[in-house]
This record gives C-alpha cells, structure tokens and sequence, in this order.
C-alpha cells in the first residue's frame, strides 16, 4: 500500500466567481497552501487515482474517507491518498477517526 499527501488545504474566496456561479449560490472554496490550486480545480483534472482512497486528516486524524474526491472538502486539513487498499473496503469506516502518524 502507498500513501500519497497533497498538501494543506484552507478555504478562501476567490476574486472572480467561476463561469456560472453567483453571490447566491453558497459555494465554498479551498485552495492547497503554497501553490494556490483550487480544490474544484485538482479534482477535476483527476490528479488522484481513480480506485484509489481519499482522506483529509486534522490534527493528525481521519475526518472523512473516500474513493469519490467529490465527496470531501478539505478546509483546513491535510489531504492524502491511498493506493494499493481492497476495493470493497468501506472507506470511512476503516480510517475515518484513525490517527495518522
């Protein structure tokens, strides 16, 4: 099994609301600390593993778990990935409160 991190990640407000998006719309953003990508962004062009599992980890514990990145917001955790995990394990119920060392 290989575990990858994506960095910290905190919520922001960009300057200029995506195409299609308004004021009215409740969307929250979040950005990797250091480069500035936008979570929307880093989901989007798929730069995890498809079959891989998801997880955001604050003060170096599990708070969600997920193969669907989709599902997570990272605001204001760390984001890793793991690969190589059975694909009928249930995500959040094997990591999700676990500690990371």
């Amino acid at each position: 099994m290989i575990t990858l991190y994506h960095g910290e990640w905190e919520r922001y407000t960009p300057n200029r609301l995506p195409r299609g998006v308004t004021p009215n719309h409740n969307v929250m953003f979040c950005r990797r600390v250091g480069d500035n990508v936008d979570w929307y962004d880093f989901i989007n062009i798929m730069l995890f593993r498809k079959k891989s599992i998801k997880v955001t980890v604050m003060d170096g514990e599990v708070k969600a778990a997920n193969r669907d990145p989709s599902k997570l917001f990272p605001q204001y955790c760390s984001v890793y990935e793991i690969i190589g995990e059975k694909f009928h394990v249930d995500p959040q119920k094997k990591y999700g409160g676990k500690k990371i060392v």
